[in-house]
């Protein structure tokens, strides 16, 4: 898994130039696609409302002061997350199939191995879907170059945005109600074999399918043996900023910080689905917006 550097054609949206805020993967995910299939935008933080309009429109709102409802707060009132993370397809289905204007359906592509998921990600997107996988990795200390493996310790979530077909790039039909260009890989750019492409961190990276597939899963358990716990650093300089930071079993902060007790937070959501299956969740517009 490396970042592309090829090229697109056509409008870049600001959703997708964005990095995340905090541990919200599943909810940038879901962002961005929703920005795909319908023209619109969500926002998955308070802080990522704010970061728009002073981009975008160079108006400041301070913190408190948004008029917005964000997927974050809509995950933790419905109990799927503790500090913005999404450890169950089901949950992000749920919230997705909240939205308006899409649907959601998980797809279930193998128990124990990749199965059919290259096969399965590359009809979704022929026919107009945007898969949300969320899948194990172990990141290069670097942040150039990560593994997609269950050995991993770390998990995310990622949209795929296009996939290798007849060695070239097929990618979702973008959605433009602004009159840009919808964003796509330029013709002619080739494609290896089963390589699929994701957006994460406000940028476009590429893998190797079958290996991301053995990776995927619809479930993590964060709950059973050691929680995973999620610490809020509040200092002047992070004043109106989401910045949960996440506190591994294995990390010597994770029993130093049993006396945080008002900063910490527990994931508290069991899994939903057995450990050992591969799959993602298909995200289309829903029948009534398709004009």
């Amino acid at each position: 898994m490396k970042e592309f550097t090829g090229q697109f054609s056509g409008h870049k949206p600001w959703v997708m130039t964005q990095n995340q805020r905090g541990p919200t993967c599943g909810l940038t995910a879901i962002n961005v696609a929703y920005r795909i299939l319908t023209g619109w935008t969500l926002f998955a933080t308070k802080g990522q409302f704010r970061d728009f309009n002073q981009q975008q429109y160079r108006k400041d709102i301070k913190k408190g002061n948004e008029n917005t409802y964000v997927l974050r707060r809509a995950a933790k009132e419905l109990s799927y997350s503790a500090a913005g993370e999404i450890v169950n397809a089901d949950d992000l289905a749920h919230l997705a199939n909240l939205c308006g204007g899409i649907q959601a359906e998980i797809k279930i592509t193998g128990d124990g191995h990749a199965g059919n998921f290259v096969h399965s990600i590359r009809k979704d997107i022929n026919e107009g879907g945007v898969p949300l996988v969320l899948f194990y990795v172990i990141p290069d200390e670097n942040w150039v170059e990560h593994t997609p493996s269950r050995a991993g310790t770390f998990q995310h979530w990622v949209p795929i945005y296009a996939i290798e077909h007849l060695w070239q790039w097929l990618s979702p039909n973008m959605t433009c109600i602004n009159g840009n260009r919808p964003l796509k890989v330029k013709t002619g750019q080739r494609a290896f074999k089963d390589q699929l492409m994701m957006w994460s961190w406000g940028k476009p990276w590429i893998t190797d399918g079958e290996k991301f597939g053995e990776a995927s899963a619809l479930s993590i358990d964060w709950v059973s043996g050691s929680p995973r716990k999620w610490i809020k650093h509040i200092n002047d300089k992070n004043i109106g900023k989401l910045n949960w930071e996440e506190i591994l079993p294995t990390d010597r902060a994770y029993t130093t910080s049993a006396d945080l007790t008002t900063k910490v937070r527990l994931t508290s959501r069991m899994p939903n689905r057995e450990l050992t299956l591969r799959g993602y969740v298909n995200l289309t517009r829903s029948p009534e917006s398709i004009r």
